[in-house]
Protein backbone atom coordinates (compact mmCIF):
# COMPACT_ATOMS: atom_id res chain seq x y z
CA UNK A 1 0.00 0.00 0.00
CA UNK A 2 1.36 3.28 -1.17
CA UNK A 3 2.10 5.99 1.53
CA UNK A 4 4.77 8.22 2.46
CA UNK A 5 7.45 5.93 3.08
CA UNK A 6 6.08 3.40 0.56
CA UNK A 7 8.00 0.17 1.39
CA UNK A 8 11.13 1.50 2.72
CA UNK A 9 10.51 0.07 6.08
CA UNK A 10 13.89 0.42 7.67
CA UNK A 11 13.64 4.31 7.05
CA UNK A 12 10.20 4.20 8.83
CA UNK A 13 11.43 2.33 12.10
CA UNK A 14 14.26 4.67 11.95
CA UNK A 15 11.37 7.31 12.15
CA UNK A 16 9.99 6.02 14.74
CA UNK A 17 12.43 4.73 16.93
CA UNK A 18 14.97 7.91 16.91
CA UNK A 19 12.13 10.34 16.77
CA UNK A 20 10.08 8.98 20.14
CA UNK A 21 14.30 8.54 21.73
CA UNK A 22 15.64 11.59 20.41
CA UNK A 23 12.41 13.31 21.80
CA UNK A 24 12.60 11.99 25.26
CA UNK A 25 16.61 12.50 25.45
CA UNK A 26 16.42 16.01 24.43
CA UNK A 27 13.73 16.93 27.16
CA UNK A 28 15.71 15.21 29.68
CA UNK A 29 18.75 16.94 28.50
CA UNK A 30 17.01 20.41 28.75
CA UNK A 31 16.01 19.70 32.06
CA UNK A 32 19.37 18.42 33.24
CA UNK A 33 21.31 21.66 31.87
CA UNK A 34 19.15 24.00 33.28
CA UNK A 35 19.59 22.37 36.81
CA UNK A 36 23.74 22.58 36.63
CA UNK A 37 23.34 26.34 35.26
CA UNK A 38 21.26 27.36 38.36
CA UNK A 39 23.92 24.82 40.56
CA UNK A 40 26.08 26.63 39.04
CA UNK A 41 25.03 29.95 39.80
CA UNK A 42 25.11 29.16 43.59
CA UNK A 43 29.01 27.87 43.51
CA UNK A 44 30.78 30.75 45.23
CA UNK A 45 33.71 32.08 43.56
CA UNK A 46 37.09 30.72 43.49
CA UNK A 47 39.36 33.05 45.46
CA UNK A 48 42.87 31.49 43.80
CA UNK A 49 43.51 33.37 40.22
CA UNK A 50 44.80 30.82 38.41
CA UNK A 51 42.02 27.93 39.43
CA UNK A 52 39.78 30.57 38.46
CA UNK A 53 40.45 31.60 35.64
CA UNK A 54 40.12 28.13 34.51
CA UNK A 55 37.21 26.87 36.67
CA UNK A 56 35.27 29.88 36.65
CA UNK A 57 31.81 29.09 36.74
CA UNK A 58 30.15 31.12 34.69
CA UNK A 59 32.62 29.38 31.33
CA UNK A 60 30.75 26.49 32.35
CA UNK A 61 27.39 28.39 32.13
CA UNK A 62 28.37 29.50 28.74
CA UNK A 63 29.38 26.08 27.55
CA UNK A 64 26.07 24.91 29.16
CA UNK A 65 24.13 27.60 27.48
CA UNK A 66 25.04 26.39 23.82
CA UNK A 67 24.44 22.59 24.63
CA UNK A 68 20.38 24.02 25.69
CA UNK A 69 20.43 25.33 22.48
CA UNK A 70 21.99 21.83 21.23
CA UNK A 71 19.36 20.19 22.83
CA UNK A 72 16.41 22.47 21.25
CA UNK A 73 18.04 22.21 17.58
CA UNK A 74 17.97 18.12 18.17
CA UNK A 75 14.45 18.26 19.50
CA UNK A 76 13.52 20.05 16.31
CA UNK A 77 14.84 17.22 14.27
CA UNK A 78 13.57 14.32 16.10
CA UNK A 79 10.28 15.98 15.93
CA UNK A 80 10.71 15.69 12.53
CA UNK A 81 11.74 12.35 12.60
CA UNK A 82 8.25 11.69 14.54
CA UNK A 83 5.93 13.97 12.14
CA UNK A 84 7.45 12.01 8.85
CA UNK A 85 6.65 8.45 10.75
CA UNK A 86 3.44 9.79 11.86
CA UNK A 87 2.12 11.25 8.98
CA UNK A 88 3.22 7.90 7.09
CA UNK A 89 0.90 6.10 9.55
CA UNK A 90 -2.48 8.55 8.76
CA UNK A 91 -1.49 8.12 4.79
CA UNK A 92 -1.33 4.06 5.83
CA UNK A 93 -4.70 4.72 7.18
CA UNK A 94 -6.24 7.00 5.07
CA UNK A 95 -5.28 4.67 1.86
CA UNK A 96 -6.67 1.59 3.89
CA UNK A 97 -10.39 3.74 4.32
CA UNK A 98 -10.36 4.94 0.91
CA UNK A 99 -9.52 1.00 -0.40
CA UNK A 100 -12.15 -0.39 2.04
CA UNK A 101 -14.90 1.88 0.61
CA UNK A 102 -13.98 0.84 -2.67
CA UNK A 103 -13.70 -2.38 -2.58
CA UNK A 104 -10.25 -2.46 -4.02
CA UNK A 105 -7.05 -1.89 -2.50
CA UNK A 106 -4.40 0.23 -5.21
CA UNK A 107 -1.58 1.34 -4.99
CA UNK A 108 -2.63 4.79 -7.23
CA UNK A 109 -3.71 6.25 -4.13
CA UNK A 110 -2.85 10.22 -4.12
CA UNK A 111 -0.72 10.39 -1.20
CA UNK A 112 2.68 10.42 -3.20
CA UNK A 113 1.08 13.38 -5.20
CA UNK A 114 -0.57 15.20 -2.38
CA UNK A 115 1.83 14.84 0.87
CA UNK A 116 4.75 16.99 -0.39
CA UNK A 117 2.45 19.73 -1.27
CA UNK A 118 0.63 19.47 2.44
CA UNK A 119 1.47 22.25 5.11
CA UNK A 120 2.95 19.43 7.14
CA UNK A 121 5.29 18.90 4.96
CA UNK A 122 6.41 22.44 5.05
CA UNK A 123 6.20 21.93 8.96
CA UNK A 124 8.60 19.00 8.64
CA UNK A 125 11.00 21.11 6.27
CA UNK A 126 11.34 24.02 8.26
CA UNK A 127 12.02 21.45 11.44
CA UNK A 128 15.06 19.84 9.21
CA UNK A 129 16.52 22.76 8.03
CA UNK A 130 15.92 24.23 11.27
CA UNK A 131 17.59 21.32 13.35
CA UNK A 132 20.66 20.67 10.51
CA UNK A 133 21.65 24.54 10.55
CA UNK A 134 21.43 25.26 14.03
CA UNK A 135 23.01 21.88 15.36
CA UNK A 136 26.13 22.53 12.82
CA UNK A 137 26.32 26.06 14.19
CA UNK A 138 26.82 25.87 17.69
CA UNK A 139 28.76 22.72 17.50
CA UNK A 140 31.17 25.09 15.74
CA UNK A 141 30.45 28.28 18.61
CA UNK A 142 31.51 25.21 20.84
CA UNK A 143 34.28 24.28 19.38
CA UNK A 144 35.44 27.97 19.37
CA UNK A 145 34.60 28.57 23.04
CA UNK A 146 36.14 25.51 23.92
CA UNK A 147 39.66 26.77 21.55
CA UNK A 148 39.28 30.27 23.72
CA UNK A 149 39.38 28.57 26.90
CA UNK A 150 42.57 26.53 25.89
CA UNK A 151 44.60 28.67 24.31
CA UNK A 152 44.20 31.19 26.74
CA UNK A 153 43.01 29.07 29.85
CA UNK A 154 44.49 32.56 32.41
CA UNK A 155 42.67 35.09 30.65
CA UNK A 156 39.13 36.60 31.73
CA UNK A 157 38.79 38.95 28.96
CA UNK A 158 38.77 36.83 25.73
CA UNK A 159 36.29 34.09 26.40
CA UNK A 160 32.65 33.84 25.78
CA UNK A 161 30.56 35.05 28.35
CA UNK A 162 27.04 33.96 28.44
CA UNK A 163 25.95 36.87 27.86
CA UNK A 164 27.68 36.65 24.52
CA UNK A 165 26.64 33.22 23.91
CA UNK A 166 23.10 34.10 24.97
CA UNK A 167 23.35 37.16 21.68
CA UNK A 168 25.17 34.58 19.45
CA UNK A 169 22.43 31.80 19.99
CA UNK A 170 20.05 34.18 18.78
CA UNK A 171 21.51 35.43 16.03
CA UNK A 172 22.07 31.34 14.89
CA UNK A 173 18.20 30.82 15.59
CA UNK A 174 17.41 33.63 13.30
CA UNK A 175 19.80 32.70 10.34
CA UNK A 176 18.26 29.02 10.97
CA UNK A 177 14.69 30.53 11.08
CA UNK A 178 15.68 32.40 7.54
CA UNK A 179 17.30 29.34 5.73
CA UNK A 180 14.35 27.41 6.66
CA UNK A 181 11.92 29.94 5.28
CA UNK A 182 14.08 30.49 2.28
CA UNK A 183 13.69 26.45 1.65
CA UNK A 184 10.40 25.84 1.83
CA UNK A 185 10.16 29.38 -0.42
CA UNK A 186 12.47 27.64 -2.84
CA UNK A 187 10.32 24.46 -2.87
CA UNK A 188 7.31 25.46 -3.02
CA UNK A 189 7.97 27.88 -6.24
CA UNK A 190 10.12 24.21 -7.84
CA UNK A 191 8.22 21.50 -6.43
CA UNK A 192 7.41 19.59 -9.90
CA UNK A 193 3.87 19.05 -11.04
CA UNK A 194 2.00 16.10 -9.85
CA UNK A 195 2.17 15.06 -13.49
CA UNK A 196 5.57 15.05 -13.73
CA UNK A 197 6.71 13.78 -10.44
CA UNK A 198 8.01 10.54 -11.22
CA UNK A 199 8.89 8.75 -7.73
CA UNK A 200 8.00 10.19 -4.02
CA UNK A 201 10.75 8.06 -2.13
CA UNK A 202 13.04 11.23 -2.23
CA UNK A 203 10.94 14.01 -2.71
CA UNK A 204 8.51 12.98 0.47
CA UNK A 205 10.95 13.72 2.60
CA UNK A 206 10.67 16.94 2.86
CA UNK A 207 14.02 17.96 1.97
CA UNK A 208 14.84 20.04 -0.60
CA UNK A 209 12.44 18.77 -4.24
CA UNK A 210 13.76 19.30 -7.67
CA UNK A 211 17.33 19.53 -7.33
CA UNK A 212 17.38 19.24 -11.68
CA UNK A 213 16.21 23.29 -11.23
CA UNK A 214 19.32 25.80 -11.26
CA UNK A 215 17.29 27.50 -8.33
CA UNK A 216 17.71 24.45 -6.54
CA UNK A 217 20.74 23.25 -7.47
CA UNK A 218 22.67 26.99 -6.34
CA UNK A 219 20.55 26.96 -3.15
CA UNK A 220 21.80 23.14 -2.12
CA UNK A 221 25.70 23.41 -3.19
CA UNK A 222 25.55 26.24 -1.19
CA UNK A 223 24.26 24.42 1.86
CA UNK A 224 27.19 21.32 0.69
CA UNK A 225 29.96 24.07 1.38
CA UNK A 226 28.79 25.74 4.09
CA UNK A 227 28.27 22.29 5.56
CA UNK A 228 31.66 21.54 4.27
CA UNK A 229 33.68 24.94 5.65
CA UNK A 230 31.94 24.28 9.31
CA UNK A 231 33.27 21.09 9.82
CA UNK A 232 36.51 21.57 8.43
CA UNK A 233 36.33 23.97 10.79
CA UNK A 234 35.38 22.39 13.99
CA UNK A 235 37.94 19.66 13.08
CA UNK A 236 41.25 21.43 12.44
CA UNK A 237 40.06 23.47 15.74
CA UNK A 238 39.96 20.25 18.07
CA UNK A 239 42.65 19.24 16.43
CA UNK A 240 44.35 22.39 17.75
CA UNK A 241 42.60 21.70 21.12
CA UNK A 242 44.31 18.26 20.88
CA UNK A 243 47.84 19.06 20.38
CA UNK A 244 48.17 22.17 23.11
CA UNK A 245 46.77 19.60 25.54
CA UNK A 246 49.70 16.83 24.75
CA UNK A 247 52.08 18.96 23.47
CA UNK A 248 51.87 22.78 24.61
CA UNK A 249 54.62 24.20 25.93
CA UNK A 250 52.78 26.09 28.68
CA UNK A 251 53.47 23.26 31.78
CA UNK A 252 50.96 25.33 34.21
CA UNK A 253 48.11 24.51 31.47
CA UNK A 254 48.85 20.82 31.40
CA UNK A 255 49.94 20.53 35.39
CA UNK A 256 46.43 22.58 36.27
CA UNK A 257 43.77 20.36 33.60
CA UNK A 258 45.50 16.67 34.56
CA UNK A 259 45.49 17.04 38.51
CA UNK A 260 43.64 20.45 39.60
CA UNK A 261 41.34 21.13 37.09
CA UNK A 262 39.72 17.78 35.44
CA UNK A 263 36.16 19.58 35.43
CA UNK A 264 37.10 21.80 32.44
CA UNK A 265 38.86 18.98 30.94
CA UNK A 266 35.97 16.67 30.85
CA UNK A 267 33.84 19.11 28.91
CA UNK A 268 36.15 19.36 26.13
CA UNK A 269 36.36 16.17 25.70
CA UNK A 270 32.11 16.20 25.51
CA UNK A 271 32.81 18.80 23.02
CA UNK A 272 35.17 16.28 21.26
CA UNK A 273 32.24 14.15 20.73
CA UNK A 274 29.21 16.07 20.25
CA UNK A 275 31.80 17.37 17.24
CA UNK A 276 33.25 13.93 16.12
CA UNK A 277 29.44 12.69 16.32
CA UNK A 278 28.14 15.17 14.15
CA UNK A 279 30.80 14.93 11.58
CA UNK A 280 30.40 11.55 11.42
CA UNK A 281 26.42 11.45 10.77
CA UNK A 282 27.09 14.52 8.80
CA UNK A 283 29.76 12.78 6.68
CA UNK A 284 27.62 10.10 4.56
CA UNK A 285 24.60 12.47 4.00
CA UNK A 286 27.40 15.10 2.31
CA UNK A 287 28.44 12.19 0.52
CA UNK A 288 24.71 11.45 -1.05
CA UNK A 289 24.39 14.74 -1.16
CA UNK A 290 27.40 15.37 -4.01
CA UNK A 291 26.28 12.23 -5.79
CA UNK A 292 22.82 14.28 -6.10
CA UNK A 293 24.45 16.95 -7.50
CA UNK A 294 26.87 15.72 -9.74
CA UNK A 295 24.96 13.23 -11.49
CA UNK A 296 20.78 14.28 -10.83
CA UNK A 297 19.83 11.18 -13.70
CA UNK A 298 21.60 8.38 -10.91
CA UNK A 299 19.16 9.51 -8.84
CA UNK A 300 16.28 9.32 -11.80
CA UNK A 301 17.16 6.09 -12.58
CA UNK A 302 17.61 4.19 -9.37
CA UNK A 303 14.88 3.18 -7.31
CA UNK A 304 17.20 1.17 -4.89
CA UNK A 305 19.48 4.31 -4.96
CA UNK A 306 16.15 6.69 -3.87
CA UNK A 307 15.41 4.08 -0.98
CA UNK A 308 19.38 4.50 0.11
CA UNK A 309 18.69 8.45 0.21
CA UNK A 310 15.83 8.52 2.54
CA UNK A 311 17.53 5.89 4.75
CA UNK A 312 21.02 8.00 4.71
CA UNK A 313 19.22 11.19 5.39
CA UNK A 314 16.79 10.09 8.58
CA UNK A 315 20.08 8.12 10.21
CA UNK A 316 21.61 12.09 9.63
CA UNK A 317 19.27 12.40 12.93
CA UNK A 318 20.70 9.92 14.75
CA UNK A 319 23.16 12.99 15.90
CA UNK A 320 19.85 14.16 17.41
CA UNK A 321 19.87 11.03 20.00
CA UNK A 322 23.49 10.81 20.70
CA UNK A 323 24.56 14.33 21.66
CA UNK A 324 22.00 14.06 24.35
CA UNK A 325 22.26 10.58 25.39
CA UNK A 326 26.23 11.92 25.61
CA UNK A 327 25.61 15.26 28.02
CA UNK A 328 22.84 12.89 30.15
CA UNK A 329 25.38 10.46 30.91
CA UNK A 330 28.30 12.79 31.25
CA UNK A 331 26.39 15.21 33.56
CA UNK A 332 26.12 12.20 35.89
CA UNK A 333 27.83 12.49 39.65
CA UNK A 334 30.65 10.73 38.37
CA UNK A 335 30.90 12.57 35.37
CA UNK A 336 30.01 15.46 35.81
CA UNK A 337 31.50 18.34 34.39
CA UNK A 338 30.24 21.26 36.33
Amino acid sequence: MASIFNSNYVALGIAWTFGIIGTLANIIALITAKAQIQRLKAVSTISSPMVYSIRNPIKHQTFLIFMINLAISDLFGSLYLLLMGSSDLYSRLDNLEVANASNSISNSTPVDIAWPYHPTCYVARSLLILSISESTTLTVLIATERYMLVMRPFSNHNHITPKRAVIQSVISWNASIVLATTCNIIAAKTLLPPPSRYTYRYHNLCYIDNINNSSVRSFFLSMIVLGLISHVIIICTYIIIACKFHYGPDRRLRTIYHSRAKLPKKAVYLAYTIGFVNFITWFPAFAVGLIVFCNYQFLVDNILFQDVIAIIYLLHQTKCIINPIIFIISSRKKFSIC
